[in-house]
């Protein structure tokens, strides 16, 4: 009988030894957990070292001015943003970017491409640069305008219709005048040249013509007839 009761103490006190033992390691990893601290993502940041050239190009952050290049602008917040440099007479540089835990640095040194001729946007232009009396004719249809030499002072146009193809047409004006008529074109979508040729006109029957896409900016063959 004492055997028994002996016996059964050990047991009771084992149970409730081992009761006390899963109690304090349910208790640790509770502190444990409750001792982690969240990352905050909107607590990150990024630093952009941005140049140019030309150099001194403003810098525009999420349309926000930043200084000139080069600078550095420090803090950027986590996700999605544009960047840009302006030149005055320079096309406009600009990317997406998005900012992630894994890029702390970003460089950019965009290369901006001057504006020919006089050109101010990213427009399409039509350059001429002509050595004699000529007649142009262009437009988007039934829209056609008929220029004369001396009326297109700085050899400038810029198509203003961006409504369906663009046409132009060259023809002599004083043919009696002219053994040949010669000149040259140029058409550029901002600073971009889509195309160019020397043109040398005849007789008063030749005549030269082109057509544009305003919707793509793409530039048929100049074509002789």
């Amino acid at each position: 009988m004492r055997h028994f009761i002996l016996l059964l103490g050990i047991l009771v006190c084992a149970l409730i030894i081992s009761g006390c033992v899963q109690q304090t390691t349910s208790d640790s990893s509770k502190v444990s957990t409750s001792n982690k601290i969240p990352i905050n993502s909107q607590s990150l940041s990024s630093t952009i070292d941005i140049t140019s050239n030309p150099s001194n190009g403003q810098v525009y952050l999420d349309n926000e001015f930043k200084g000139n290049t080069p600078t550095t602008i420090k803090q950027v917040s986590m996700g999605p943003h544009k960047i840009e440099v302006r030149i005055s007479g320079f096309q406009t540089w600009n990317t997406s970017f998005e900012v992630n835990p894994e890029n702390s640095t970003l460089r950019f040194s965009p290369t901006l491409k001057k504006y020919p001729r006089g050109i101010t946007d990213d427009g399409i232009y039509i350059y001429v640069d002509n050595m004699c009396d000529i007649i142009m004719e262009y437009g988007v249809p039934p829209n056609i305008k008929t220029v004369k030499r001396e009326e297109l002072g700085n050899k400038l146009i810029k198509v203003e219709d961006k409504t369906g193809v663009f046409q132009g047409k060259f023809s002599m004006m004083y043919p009696e005048r002219h053994g040949n008529c010669i000149f040259s074109l140029e058409i550029y979508q901002g600073p971009n040249l889509l195309g160019s040729s020397g043109i040398k006109l005849k007789d008063p029957e030749t005549q030269i013509t082109f057509s544009i896409d305003t919707a793509t900016g793409v530039l048929e063959d100049l074509k002789k007839s």
